[in-house]
């Protein structure tokens, strides 16, 4: 089992800050990436936050051995109409086979 967390931070008080979704991506290779879960901030309430400068939360996954895995997360921030969203991809993990 592995965590991908991360932090957010706006430029002040956000209506809506956090992340829209985690997706936890799995290769083979470390090059050629698929997704096997993803978590939304409509299916998981704690990726968003409201009314505040930042937000800090996690998902836990329970990883098959013998592949590379790494973490796809969509930034995101709103105040009034205005929003922006930001992609980052974590570095890779190797999970060896048991």
């Amino acid at each position: 089992t592995f965590e991908a967390w991360f932090d957010v931070t706006g430029t002040g008080t956000m209506d809506v800050i956090g992340v829209s979704f985690i997706k936890i991506q799995q290769s083979t290779d470390g090059s050629n990436w698929t997704t096997v879960r993803t978590y939304t901030k409509e299916s998981y309430p704690s990726l968003i936050d409201y009314n505040t400068t930042f937000h800090t939360a996690g998902v836990s996954y329970t990883a098959t051995g013998g592949y590379y895995y790494r973490a796809y997360i969509q930034l995101y921030a709103k105040k009034g109409v205005n929003f922006a969203t930001m992609d980052e991809y974590t570095s890779r993990i190797y999970i060896p086979a048991n």
